[in-house]
């Protein structure tokens, strides 16, 4: 398996017996390459200081992590070609909970990726409220998902839906709308095809932005009845 590594700063002291003279000697720091991959996260056109940045695959697997600096800037090391993710989590009220912009990647080509922002402006999650109940929906009794959208010209959105495992069980088509309903059909997973069973389920916004980024509304709990 290939592994991407973040920044560190390595240094590495050994020791040795010289030969007949009993004493020790110091080797100088091993030094770093430089980060292969540098961007910056901002929060409405400001820098967003230590902001936890991650390097994952387009799964979701955590390779990499660092914080976001003074100026907002991040860098990381990446050691093999293909498609990953960067994600920046938000920390303040009114930020997304994370923006993630997919990318591809060639191996000793330095690259910098465009400022994500972490802002919202705006955008939340509407209805059904955060651990509320609701009927399960099918094709005559439809389920609605509200929201707002963010102030940010040609946004886009869509609801998922996972089970409380975590796994996808329904995902809405992108709109430019506040609200879709759902006939209750799944149209990912292992059911894929079936109305969706009564259960604990989790929700969330995912807006699509014209610079590629993605950012996301924090899950919400939804006890199906």
């Amino acid at each position: 398996m290939t592994r991407a590594r973040g920044i560190a700063h390595v240094s590495i002291l050994a020791s040795a017996l010289l030969a007949g003279a009993g004493c020790s000697v110091s080797t100088r720091p091993i030094a770093e390459p430089p980060p292969s991959v540098t961007g910056s996260v901002q929060r409405d056109a400001a820098p967003a200081v230590d902001l936890h940045v991650e390097l994952r695959t387009l799964d979701g697997r955590l390779m990499a992590s660092t914080h976001t600096s003074d100026s907002g800037a991040y860098g990381i090391q990446v050691d093999a070609s293909g498609a990953w993710e960067i994600k920046a989590v938000g920390s303040r009220p009114g930020d997304f909970d994370s923006v993630i912009f997919d990318f591809q990647f060639r191996a000793a080509h330095p690259q910098a990726l465009p400022p994500l922002d972490v802002s919202a402006y705006g955008a939340q999650a509407g209805l059904p409220a955060d651990s509320a109940a609701a009927p399960a929906p099918n094709p005559i009794q439809p389920l609605t998902f509200t929201w707002t959208m963010p102030g940010r010209p040609g946004s886009l959105a869509r609801v998922q839906c996972f089970d409380a495992n975590g796994n996808p069980v329904w995902y809405s088509n992108w709109v430019d709308t506040t609200q879709v309903l759902w006939n209750g059909i799944e149209n990912q997973g292992a059911s894929q095809g079936r109305i969706v069973t009564p259960g604990t389920y989790h929700w969330r916004l995912k807006y699509s932005f014209p610079d590629s980024s993605n950012g996301h509304t924090p899950p919400r709990s939804l006890a199906l009845q």
